[in-house]
């Protein structure tokens, strides 16, 4: 896929980030990415959490204008006391490899 448009954005202290991109793009994809975290602590990008893609087209059938980019995130370093037990309720479908690799 042909890069058509660049743009950066960067996240307040909630984690929060938005940017405009102006006109319909029709069939084209725009692809967030996950670049650097300003928590030191917390900079290692987590793998299958480090892009989105959102539709840019303006009719796609969603009646706002506003898109919303799918979950991204960053990991600490040292794992919290509840991570275990987190990870192992919500990756129910993972295979138990993948879940002691990200422990």
């Amino acid at each position: 896929m042909e890069e058509v448009y660049t743009d950066k954005a960067v996240s307040d202290k909630e984690g929060k980030y938005k940017f405009i991109v102006h006109d319909d793009h029709r069939d084209q994809m725009c692809d967030v990415l996950l670049v650097k975290s300003s928590d030191k602590t917390c900079s290692k990008i987590s793998v299958g959490r480090e892009k989105s893609r959102v539709i840019l087209n303006h009719y796609s059938g969603i009646a706002s204008q506003i898109r919303h980019a799918n979950n991204m995130g960053f990991e600490k370093e040292v794992s919290d006391v509840f991570c275990s037990a987190l990870f192992q309720k919500y990756m129910v479908d993972e295979d138990e490899d993948d879940i002691k690799n990200h422990l």
